[in-house]
């Protein structure tokens, strides 16, 4: 009798401790998406700030609304849980090419990597080691980007892609979205659309759109 009491409270106290875990995990998991959500939108707040100062030819309205739809859907869960994922996935590369790199080095030179690894947020590659568009010596990492604007004429191409009738296709948004993050550091639409240092890309994304027959 005494041992079938003995483990029946056993039986509740587990399945109280895994409710309670599990409401933790829950309130750690929605605190680490709504800082990611407030990290996004403070990066295109800070690039429609440094837009503000242009003129209504170099900043109009429609991409200005643009960006406003952006600083929105920054700020929705969907959105905050990819940028989450996006944002690990890229820490993930990083440390994984950290410690390959470390594996290949004479050991009396590890050191010296780890070090350099550490301090530039990066797997040892520095600026630069980001994939696309590093020949132009871009900080690829997960704090600034800074670029400077020059639109071409791949930017209309996605503008109207993005908007094939005047309205904002999510499909074709968060399909870019993936491609940016695919690049590696912290860049967000917004400049991928404008950036002089990410020309090349562009020209690699609208190639990507005619290979799939989504553009002429």
């Amino acid at each position: 009798m005494t041992k079938s009491v003995l483990s029946g409270l056993s039986t509740v106290t587990l399945a109280a401790n895994g409710h309670y875990n599990n409401d933790i995990l829950l309130a750690q998991s929605i605190r680490t998406i709504q800082k990611q959500m407030r990290a996004s939108r403070n990066l295109i707040a800070a690039d429609i700030s440094a837009k503000l100062i242009k003129s209504v030819s170099d900043y109009p309205l429609s991409t200005a609304l643009s960006d406003v739809e952006d600083y929105y859907n920054a700020g929705t869960l969907t959105t905050g849980v990819i940028d989450a994922s996006t944002t690990v996935g890229i820490k993930e590369t990083s440390t994984k090419e950290l410690k390959q790199n470390v594996a290949l080095a004479p050991p009396a030179a590890r050191a010296d990597i780890i070090r350099d690894g550490a301090s530039s947020g990066a797997g040892g590659g520095g600026a630069g080691s980001g994939g696309a568009g590093s020949q132009d010596n871009i900080v690829r990492d997960t704090q600034t980007c800074k670029t400077t604007t020059l639109k071409d004429d791949n930017t209309k191409i996605i503008n109207d892609w993005l908007r094939p009738d005047g309205v904002m296709n999510t499909a074709h948004r968060d399909t870019l979205k993936k491609f940016v993050a695919g690049l590696g550091g912290c860049f967000i639409v917004p400049q991928f659309l404008t950036a002089k240092e990410l020309a090349e890309d562009r020209k690699k994304f609208v190639q990507l759109l005619r290979d799939k027959k989504q553009i002429p």
